[in-house]
C-alpha cells in the first residue's frame, strides 16, 4: 500500500444541474514491477484512485494505491514504480519503492 499526496495539481471545471460551477481534480496511477536486473514482471495502467469534484479548489488531497497479487515471487530484490498523472494537466511524477521478498 502506498499513500500519496500529490501537489501543485490542476483543476477541472464542471458545472453541476444548478449552474453552479464546481471543481475535479483527478489523478490515474499506473505501476511496474520489476526484477533487480531491471526486467519488468508485471505492472497495471489507468487504475481509477481519484476523481474528486467539490465547490472549492482544495489545497489537500490523498488517496492510497494498493496491489495485491495472486501468487508470490521467488525470494529476491524487487521495485514498484508507481506512476501518477493528474489527468486535468497531463503532468505526471513518478515514486519507486524498493521490496525484498523473503521466501
Amino acid at each position: 500500500m502506498l499513500y500519496v499526496e500529490p501537489v501543485d495539481y490542476a483543476y477541472g471545471t464542471v458545472t453541476d444541474k444548478d449552474g453552479s460551477r464546481l471543481f475535479t481534480m483527478n489523478f490515474t496511477p499506473d505501476f511496474l514491477i520489476s526484477n533487480k536486473n531491471g526486467d519488468v514482471l508485471g505492472g497495471q495502467e489507468d487504475i481509477p484512485v481519484s476523481n474528486l469534484v467539490s465547490h472549492h479548489q482544495n489545497k489537500e488531497l490523498f488517496f492510497d494505491i494498493s496491489i495485491d497479487q495472486s501468487s508470490t515471487f521467488p525470494p529476491d530484490d524487487y521495485s514498484i514504480t508507481y506512476r501518477v498523472t493528474d489527468e486535468n494537466s497531463g503532468k505526471s511524477f513518478d515514486i519507486t519503492k524498493d521490496v525484498i521478498a523473503q521466501g
